[in-house]
């Protein structure tokens, strides 16, 4: 008797995890299936906990699909930024940035694609704050990719229209990613992009 209270209670007990590592494993179920295709099943196996769990610290699926994209845009978006500050030049820095994100796109560590192209904005249009939410990332990306074209001084057109006209882009590479484009194919792609915006890259002399 006393065996089955235990086995009762300990069945009632909250499983021990890692939210990080959980909720990277939610991301990547949302990733992958989207908001209407993950179900809680999917989300509690991969995250490696019970629902009571999943609700005790993410409250339903709704608020861990926008701490999903928050997360995505902290450990995959921000990191692809940062290749910004690497370039001496405006070429430079796009080349590199772009360099970046096609990798992450195409990755066989994660599902094809960018989370917030292909899942985040999908909900958006059903969803107001997570419309909000992808409306306010994709705009700090603008805001910062301008500041880092100003601070460069190279630009070939206004730093604010070359900013929009990259997040743009980098949104069709997503899109291309989600279909099966291939690393070699986004990076051909890139290439002839850069050649329209920002002209044909000339050659280094030799010393």
């Amino acid at each position: 008797m006393k065996s089955n209270q235990s086995d009762n209670r300990s069945r009632g007990r909250p499983l021990a995890f890692d939210p990080n590592e959980a909720l990277d494993a939610a991301m990547r179920v949302f990733w992958l299936k989207g908001y209407e295709g993950a179900s809680l099943g999917d989300l509690t196996e991969a995250m490696g906990i019970n629902k009571p769990s999943l609700y005790a610290r993410f409250n339903d699926k709704r608020t861990l699909f926008l701490a999903a994209i928050e997360h995505y845009n902290a450990t995959i978006g921000a990191p692809n930024l940062q290749k910004l500050l690497e370039g001496k030049t405006v070429r430079e820095t796009v080349e590199g940035y772009f360099s970046a994100i096609n990798t992450t796109l195409t990755s066989p560590d994660s599902p094809p694609g960018c989370m917030v192209g292909a899942v985040a904005t999908d909900m958006a249009g059903r969803d107001e704050e997570i419309r909000a939410q992808v409306a306010n990332l994709l705009a700090s990306t603008e805001v910062f990719l301008t500041q880092r074209f100003k601070e460069l001084g190279d630009a070939p057109i206004d730093e604010s229209t070359l900013a929009e006209i990259v997040v743009s882009f980098a949104q069709s590479l997503a899109a291309r990613a989600r279909v099966g484009a291939t690393l070699p194919e986004l990076n051909a792609r890139t290439d002839r992009f850069l050649s329209v915006i920002l002209g044909a890259d000339e050659p280094v002399p030799p010393d």
